[in-house]
C-alpha cells in the first residue's frame, strides 16, 4: 500500500516577502491632496493609521488598493520568486 500525503504551506506577504507598508505609504502619499505624506519610518504600531489622522475603514481601503496592484510590491529579498518555487516543488 503505498500512502500519499501532501502538504499545505502558508505564506505570510505583509512584511515578510513583500514590502507592504512600503507600498501603502506610497499609495496613501499618492491620493493625499494637502495632508502631510506617510513616512514609513513612523511607523511603529499596528494602529499606525491614527497617527495619520486616518480611520481603520480608510487604512484599509489602503491596503485593498496595495493588493490589487499586488504586481508593483517590492519583494523583499532578492530573487524570492524562485524560493518560494522551491517550497511549491
Amino acid at each position: 500500500m503505498v500512502v500519499h500525503y501532501s502538504m499545505k504551506i502558508s505564506l505570510d506577504f505583509d512584511g515578510v516577502l513583500a514590502h507592504t507598508m512600503k507600498r501603502w505609504c506610497e499609495v496613501c502619499n499618492g491620493l493625499s491632496n494637502n495632508a502631510p505624506l506617510v513616512d514609513i519610518t513612523k511607523i511603529k504600531h499596528w494602529y499606525f493609521y491614527k497617527d495619520f489622522g486616518l480611520t481603520r475603514e480608510e487604512a484599509f481601503i489602503i491596503f485593498d488598493i496595495v493588493w490589487e496592484n499586488w504586481q508593483k510590491l517590492e519583494p523583499m529579498e532578492v530573487d524570492l520568486w524562485q524560493k518560494t518555487q522551491m517550497l511549491n516543488n
